[in-house]
């Protein structure tokens, strides 16, 4: 699960402590369903090393990669999405959040 940063460059240094609620809720479920659920915190990290942690994670056991997108974190989450799948295009990458829930044509 990746919860994406709203930086392109540098990540914000004072950004609260916790992931959004729907990647810990959904983690959660999935974790009690024996799934082994690993969350990327992309506040805290620069693109580049959001994708190399998440890449890190992934084994033949990857059923896919979620991201929790709101409209500010559009782009960041599209570079990091993009760039894993070209790194791994067996993976499948999943959208919800906000910005996939009010505008699935734009996000598709």
């Amino acid at each position: 699960m990746v919860n994406p940063g709203i930086h392109l460059f540098a990540p914000l240094k004072d950004v609260g402590m916790f992931p959004n609620n729907a990647i810990q809720i959904l983690g959660t479920i999935l974790q009690q369903s024996n799934f082994d659920v690993r969350i990327v915190d992309g506040r805290y990290l620069t693109i580049k090393e959001a994708i190399d942690q998440t890449l890190g994670f992934i084994n033949e056991d990857t059923v896919f990669i979620g991201f929790s997108v709101m409209t500010i974190q559009l782009r960041w989450a599209y570079l990091v999405s993009h760039a894993l799948k070209q790194a791994r295009p067996q993976v499948k990458i999943v959208w919800g959040g906000v910005h996939p829930t009010l505008f699935p044509d734009q996000t598709v």
